[in-house]
């Protein structure tokens, strides 16, 4: 069995086609970008000035066009560049990405030119801007060659198990470039500063469009009318956007946030009109339940301050951390993936959420000294539980991501399915990118964590945990109680 098991596994690297490399490289590539992540970590606190709200702010604020993605979905559908409707746009997002690298160089080394313009705060929400505009656009080029290589002209088994092969490859890669990229960080980090190290970052953008450099021929794509209504919904939002960050007045993230979810809400609800009353019951309680699940606010920068000049971590233990994270997030989707997408998903989300909750604790036990109690009766301190807490935490990291993901794909369209797609993304996004670091900043200003003053660690910690804990389990038992008659018994 598990010899069988290991050759299902391997199969489909055995089978890697040409025709892939586009898609691969765009995967890997974006896998790949974290090797410079633990030198920005270190940079940011004993380079900059930045507070923690700023910090948080520069990562809501650049992090904002994932929410456009529909937009950008609707132009890779309907229009062609210069012949070509795919190559083109990952040529143009690799230039975007390069022009934020620019500007991060330009930052991260004080070259006057730049860092004259604006203020450094202003800079990197810029740079964060463009270069996420540019890995959206390639991300979603991604996507969609994940179904547009495979070939048609075969039975519907056979399609099925080419699509289920490149999804296993693609996941292979990206954690595959993960763990180099992890390995790579927290080496070069101990040895360099960010300002050398930000010389390299260009390198990502290069292995992104080395696929579609080595392979010239594109898939053949038919294009689709332009469906103006919902352009129309992301192009209202872009400007919302645009405005409020130009504005700049002390609600603006919110107001942004605010605007997204009425925005991408009325839009996917559009999108389900082909739905009975039931079905779209169903579909809006998930998606409210996923939304909830991954809108809980973090720690934010503060805790990692005080991990590094309290807890000692150092470039080379964050570098074995995530490496731990990957390898364990790749073991819990390929052990518990298939046990869990035909359960309940009230269940589901309500125990990996517990789960999630219950493994934040030893980290908070370490803010009141827990790891100098086993350190006198067991030898063993801050570094060895953390690594222990993610050993624990890693296998479960992924799988609501994975729930996500099925229930989307379960619920979509006959029609429209690539715009179905963008919209719970962008969702997904605002979920993330702006709802739960609205929360942490909000936190944050409740229990200030700056440089040198972490008398706030715990309590930080606590109310957190206590919301990640709360707020998803009131809204599961609200919308998808799994102790009472079900919404939906399964996916």
């Amino acid at each position: 069995m598990i010899s069988a098991r290991l050759k299902d596994f391997l199969q489909p690297i055995l089978c890697i086609k040409l025709k892939y490399l586009p898609l691969l490289t765009i995967y890997f590539a974006d896998a790949f970008a974290v090797f410079s992540q633990i030198a920005h970590v270190f940079w940011i606190k004993d380079s900059l000035s930045l507070t923690s709200n700023e910090i948080i702010s520069i990562s809501i604020l650049a992090n904002l066009p994932w929410s456009m993605k529909i937009i950008f979905g609707q132009l890779l559908d309907t229009f062609k560049i210069g012949g070509s409707q795919r190559k083109s746009y990952t040529f143009i997002a690799a230039f975007l990405m390069l022009l934020g690298n620019i500007i991060t160089i330009a930052i991260a080394n004080q070259y006057d030119a730049i860092t004259n313009l604006s203020s450094t705060y202003k800079l990197l929400i810029f740079s964060g801007f463009i270069i996420t505009l540019g890995v959206i656009l390639q991300d979603l080029v991604a996507d969609t060659l994940c179904n547009e290589v495979v070939n048609k002209n075969q039975s519907k088994e056979q399609i099925k198990q080419e699509i289920g092969k490149i999804q296993i490859l693609v996941r292979i890669i990206q954690i595959s470039a993960g763990i180099v990229a992890v390995g790579i960080s927290g080496v070069i980090t101990s040895k360099f500063g960010y300002a050398t190290i930000s010389y390299f970052i260009p390198i990502v953008t290069l292995i992104s469009i080395l696929g579609s450099l080595i392979v010239r021929k594109e898939p053949v794509v038919r294009l689709e009318k332009l469906n103006m209504n919902i352009l129309s919904y992301g192009i209202m939002y872009f400007s919302i956007i645009i405005l409020f960050i130009f504005i700049d007045f002390d609600y603006s993230q919110e107001s942004i946030f605010i605007a997204g979810i009425i925005i991408v809400s009325t839009a996917l609800y559009k999108i389900c009109d082909h739905l009975s009353a039931q079905k779209k019951k169903e579909v809006f309680c998930i998606l409210i339940v996923i939304f909830s699940c991954r809108a809980v606010p973090v720690y934010g920068p503060g805790i990692g301050w005080w991990q590094i000049d309290v807890l000692g971590f150092t470039p080379e233990y964050y570098s074995i951390l995530a490496q731990i994270g990957i390898v364990l997030s790749f073991i819990g989707l390929w052990f518990f993936a298939k046990r869990i997408i035909n359960r309940d998903v009230g269940m589901v989300m309500l125990i990996l959420n517990s789960i999630h909750v219950i493994l934040q604790l030893p980290m908070i036990a370490i803010a009141y000294g827990f790891d100098k109690w086993t350190m006198h009766h067991f030898g063993f301190g801050a570094k060895a539980i953390t690594i222990m807490d993610n050993i624990a935490e890693g296998p479960f990291f992924k799988l609501s991501f994975l729930m996500l993901c099925t229930v989307a794909t379960y619920y979509a369209p006959k029609k429209n399915i690539a715009t179905w797609f963008a919209l719970v993304m962008s969702l997904m996004s605002l979920a993330y990118v702006s709802g739960g670091r609205i929360l942490t900043k909000f936190l944050s200003n409740l229990y200030p964590i700056e440089r040198g003053s972490y008398e706030n660690v715990g309590d930080l910690m606590i109310v957190t945990t206590l919301i990640n804990f709360l707020m998803p389990t009131i809204i599961i038992l609200i919308f998808l109680n799994p102790f009472s008659k079900k919404i939906i018994k399964n996916i």
